[in-house]
């Protein structure tokens, strides 16, 4: 699924834009092999973008500029996405004989039907589903609209850092792109099983469930590793800078893992278990039957185990560059460490390579 693609290359940059970040991956592919030519992360000014809406275009691909010399990469074609809460997606159906040249039109004619916005203020695109079970002489498809605004926005940004747009996505679908090395790692089954894929990143959780390898649902938890940090420079009176970097190399108190760390990831666990119930609730999806963590947070010791034990859900944690090669000039060790909170910038550069 993607809103604007151009031609194939070889190597692709996925770059993700979070509300502090811009993080950046380039892969190549050969066969079913991913080798990672470069990497990056840099932070964003204060304001740059807010709840994942780009504010100050300008400032934002000057940081992109900056990410791009840290990772001393030459590629210039780049995948980038629309936030979820930018997008309407829709399953549609259309007759079984329409093909696939002549179902750009039907979605056209169709779409006012299913959006909420005018259609001169969104970019259109679907994927063909397959038939539908209830009804042979129908077909499935999958309709995805999405604001022009933060389309623009964000093409305009990687263009202003002299990068070539090839494909914009929708983030949630930088999970799907994923599966398949999941799969591989962990050994469960893409076809049949119903998989909980949670990114547990700094501000927000994403909870996406996926069904036979494609996304069936998605939502977005307002808890993340900020809390914890937050909860460190209240408790040891440190700046946010130093309770980050304490955070990260357990340089604290003996009282830190009873006192803040224990608490944390009960909360972050019950927030899974709570969107799994919520999920549930529509009354109209499978059951999950394993949950894929992965995000900042993934890295905490032993998470996994909670996150079981309060959710009775199998729990693996996925870190997809632990499956891939490594060109010379890539700090292996450095991102193995820091890959799971990469993941959307590994799935998106996956997709341009599609």
């Amino acid at each position: 699924m993607s809103l604007f693609q151009l031609t194939k290359s070889q190597s692709v940059i996925g770059l993700d834009i979070t509300s502090t970040t811009v993080k950046l991956v380039e892969l190549e592919a050969k066969g079913d092999e991913y080798t990672v030519k470069a990497f990056a992360v840099e932070p964003l000014p204060e304001g740059t973008v807010f709840e994942r809406e780009i504010k100050n275009v300008m400032a934002l691909s000057e940081s992109v500029k900056r990410c791009l010399k840290k990772a001393r990469t030459k590629c210039k074609q780049a995948v980038v996405a629309v936030p979820d809460q930018a997008v309407v997606t829709k399953i549609i159906d259309a007759p079984a004989e329409v093909g696939e040249f002549d179902l750009e039109n039907y979605v056209n004619d169709q779409a006012p039907n299913f959006i909420p916005y005018s259609i001169d203020e969104v970019a259109l695109d679907f994927d063909i589903i397959g038939p539908d079970h209830r009804a042979p002489d129908r077909q499935l498809l999958q309709l995805v609209a999405a604001k022009l605004e933060q389309l623009e926005d964000r093409t305009g940004c990687i263009k202003a850092a002299d990068l070539k747009p090839k494909v914009v996505d929708v983030e949630s679908y930088a999970y799907e792109h994923l599966l398949p090395i999941a799969a591989q790692m962990t050994g469960f089954d893409l076809a049949n099983e119903v998989v909980a894929f949670v990114d547990a990143g700094a501000t927000t959780t994403q909870f996406n469930v996926l069904s036979k390898g494609r996304l069936i649902h998605s939502r977005s938890l307002s808890f993340g590793g900020k809390s914890l940090t937050e909860d460190i420079m209240r408790r040891y009176g440190m700046s946010f800078p130093e309770a980050g970097r304490a955070k990260r190399t357990g340089e604290l108190p003996d009282d830190y893992q009873h006192s803040l760390l224990e608490p944390f990831t009960e909360q972050l666990s019950a927030e899974i278990s709570r969107a799994i119930q919520i999920y549930l609730s529509n009354g109209d999806g499978p059951d999950v039957e394993r949950i894929l963590l992965a995000g900042g947070c993934s890295a905490i010791a032993n998470i996994e185990q909670t996150v079981q034990s309060i959710t009775g859900l199998d729990c693996q944690v996925i870190n997809p560059f632990e499956s891939m090669k490594f060109a010379k000039s890539v700090n292996k060790d450095r991102l193995l460490e820091d890959g799971a909170s990469m993941v959307v910038s590994a799935g998106l550069a996956i997709r341009g390579l599609m």
